[in-house]
């Protein structure tokens, strides 16, 4: 059962803003990143950049609505269309995956936080080359369905898989969706539980401090999951509950499909608003971290100006401040988090550089609170 011709008209309309606003959300994030490439340096940063661009084709494709359609389902710009979003969706969901699991390689495996940096063009080949194929096979797998001799034409709100073959809709799509949705939940899970663990360590280790100290890096990364995860839903629940809908009655019912035409084509800007919230929030942490560290230095030298130079202290190949002498894994509740020795009441932490007060945190948490 399809919608009367007012309600594709509105869907269509709707579609157009929504891809609008992502369209201003992406030239944002391009026009910062140029005033500012110091800024790009950063990981997460770079993802967002990448990220953009997927949005930027997804955004193109949605913003042409019904459009195609009209002109004929067998025309190329209505399968240009289709394979153009579907290239966009899967790209974009890949990027957020890679994020996740430069997450789980830096906290579980040892890793560096440049990882992504350093292997970006592989990355990005992986990222961009497999939703390619999944684009274009659609183009050539021939339907079977009565006046559908092909996978890609009219599904409702725009040019793509039809709904006559929900098979291939999941798993050309809502698979990976799922999977992806799925493994970004696990991976912040666990690396909240080790920094949780790692903040519990140091509280034994030294409890006067340790609390203050961690506690930082629990809240920065539960804000970081918290607002990524909530743009993830909020994009993408409209679509799985049209599918769902969809699969299990024989229909589109029109207002999930509004609801998916108005959230689907907005995730550019969603991303943009998600990066540069928590973006915001850095530099206010870090502002209130350099007047509390004048506050502190009026009441004596720091290590600093007694040295010149702090050894311990260097910074990583991707801008992070980090600590040198900390081990490059996470250590059990039994352990020092700092020196990786075993904790025992005779440590006295005002002869460890890296205990006292404002003492940092293991470089495998530092990566979270640069912006």
């Amino acid at each position: 059962m399809g919608f009367t011709p007012e309600q594709n008209s509105l869907l269509e309309w709707v579609a157009r803003g929504s891809a609008s606003l992502s369209f201003c959300g992406i030239l944002a994030i391009y026009v910062f990143f140029i005033m500012n490439p110091t800024a790009a340096r950063n990981p997460t940063a770079r993802l967002i950049i990448f990220m953009a661009t997927s949005d930027l084709m997804s955004a193109s494709a949605k913003f042409l609505g019904r459009w195609p359609i009209t002109l004929g389902t067998d025309q190329p710009l209505c399968q240009i269309q289709a394979a153009v979003m579907q290239e966009g969706d899967l790209s974009s969901l890949t990027w957020t995956a890679i994020l996740a699991a430069n997450l789980l390689l830096v906290v579980f495996f040892r890793g560096r936080t440049d990882t992504i940096r350093k292997y970006e063009l592989r990355l990005a080949l992986f990222a961009y080359g497999w939703p390619l194929i999944f684009a274009l096979l659609p183009l050539v797998i021939k339907g079977t369905a009565d006046g559908a001799p092909r996978l890609y034409g009219d599904s409702n709100l725009w040019c793509w898989i039809v709904s006559d073959y929900p098979e291939y809709q999941i798993g050309f799509f809502y698979a990976v969706l799922w999977f992806v949705f799925v493994f970004n939940l696990i991976s912040y899970v666990l690396v909240f539980r080790v920094i949780s663990n790692s903040g519990k360590a140091l509280e034994t280790y030294n409890p006067n401090a340790g609390g203050q100290s961690l506690s930082r890096y629990r809240v920065a990364f539960a804000r970081t999951a918290l607002v990524y995860s909530t743009a993830a839903i909020v994009v993408w629940t409209p679509s799985n509950l049209n599918r769902f809908y969809a699969m299990s009655q024989g229909h589109s019912l029109f207002a999930l499909s509004f609801m998916q035409t108005l959230m689907s084509p907005m995730r550019g800007f969603i991303n943009f608003v998600a990066y540069f919230c928590i973006y915001r929030m850095q530099l206010a942490r870090k502002a209130g971290q350099s007047s509390n560290g004048g506050q502190r230095s009026t009441s004596g030298p720091s290590r600093n100006a007694r040295s010149g130079v702090d050894p311990a202290r260097v910074n990583d190949s991707d801008g992070t401040l980090i600590d040198a002498a900390a081990p490059m894994e996470m250590s059990s509740m039994a352990t020092n988090p700092y020196t990786n020795s075993p904790v025992n009441g005779n440590n006295n932490s005002n002869n460890n550089p890296h205990t006292a007060n404002g003492e940092r945190a293991p470089p495998r948490l530092a990566f979270l609170m640069n912006p």
